[in-house]
């Protein structure tokens, strides 16, 4: 559980400053991306990195459909 709020904070936070400064929201493709570049040096191989991504991308859909 608090994997997923440190995420989704993470998210969150970086949606609402992009959108401050873009005025333009990201699409999930650019957010995962940006999330993995966040966490690089923590990912030890290709198949961390797919748990990682697949992982991200729950917690987007999470968030979506809380909203």
């Amino acid at each position: 559980m608090e994997k997923y709020r440190s995420i989704a904070y993470m998210l969150v936070h970086h949606l609402r400053r992009n959108e401050e400064i873009e005025r333009v929201g990201m699409n999930r493709k650019d957010v995962v991306n940006w999330y993995l570049e966040q966490i690089e040096n923590e990912i030890p191989n290709e198949q961390a990195l797919e748990q990682q991504r697949d992982l991200v991308q729950r917690v987007i859909t999470n968030l979506i459909v809380r909203v």
